[in-house]
């Protein structure tokens, strides 16, 4: 898809991964509401993701105080 960037479509993996999501984005009616939709997908797995990181480093850094 020409709408999305490298990263976007890299991103998009993730979403694609299951098989619901995948099933809902080549139903949606028109190409804006698929990339509208697929771009909070992403926005999400984003978030998810910096979420986890930050915590995690939370604990590497409550359990080994400098």
């Amino acid at each position: 898809m020409e709408e999305l960037s490298c990263e976007e479509r890299a991103d998009a993996y993730e979403v694609f991964m299951d098989a619901r999501k995948r099933e809902v984005f080549m139903t949606a009616a028109d190409l804006a509401s698929r990339l509208i939709w697929l771009r909070k997908k992403i926005c999400s797995i984003v978030i998810l993701i910096d979420v986890l990181c930050s915590t995690a480093a939370q604990r590497a850094n409550h359990t080994n105080p400098r």
